[in-house]
């Protein structure tokens, strides 16, 4: 569709802008104004609808709310894998872990079979096993080797010098064996027992006559 204006545009100064200014608008104004009546007549829409900014916000919240949920997909995605990972990791610690101690059970079952190098012995238990435990474990000694117990949260090392040279001599501290039943004294109560000289030890004592 092509409109043209119908009167001509006449200026007075071609040298003031605020007159020609001002009559391109008026020429624009008038050739939009006929431009419209005659696409009405056509029936052609030319108007956007009254909520079509509306519908824009609603469709950049949609792509805002499809993004975040892409995000926080990949997200979970990407943490299950670093879990997964972790797991596995455990696993075969666990597996290696279960492992060293079953060959250290078939080593401490008896120390004759302990003949080779300690170096090497060391070097095996200690693969692996450079954090400390915090687990409790029993009082060792020349039966504790057969229990799974004795084995948690202590070091191998010390295991393998206890299987070897045996676990050593009971603490002074140690009052398992104390009953106080037996051990309770004190003193007499007529006081401590004095003894009297006989009168021929005090003729012999100078400056003592019988």
């Amino acid at each position: 569709m092509t409109v043209t204006s119908a009167e001509p545009l006449i200026l007075k100064d071609v040298h003031n802008d605020l007159e020609c200014k001002l009559a391109f608008y008026q020429q624009a104004l008038s050739i939009a104004k006929e431009g419209h009546e005659k696409t009405k007549a056509t029936g052609m829409q030319f108007s956007r609808p009254d909520d079509y900014f509306v519908e824009m916000l609603d469709e950049t919240v949609t792509i805002k709310a499809a993004e975040e949920a892409r995000r926080q997909h990949d997200l979970k995605k990407f943490g299950k894998k670093v879990q997964i990972k972790k797991l596995q990791v455990w696993q075969k610690q666990k597996v290696d872990e279960l492992e060293k101690i079953k060959l250290m059970k078939r080593k401490c079952k008896g120390t004759d079979d302990m003949t080779g190098s300690e170096d090497e012995f060391d070097i095996l238990l200690n693969n692996g096993n450079d954090s400390k435990q915090d687990s409790k474990h029993v009082k060792g000694g020349k039966d504790a080797k057969d229990n799974v117990s004795y084995y948690d949260g202590k070091n191998f090392n010390r295991i393998y010098k206890d299987s070897k040279y045996g676990f050593g001599a009971e603490s002074a501290a140690d009052i398992s064996d104390f009953n106080p039943r037996k051990n309770k004294g004190g003193f007499n109560k007529s006081g401590p027992k004095t003894h009297k000289a006989s009168s021929a030890q005090q003729s012999e004592m100078p400056g003592i006559k019988g």
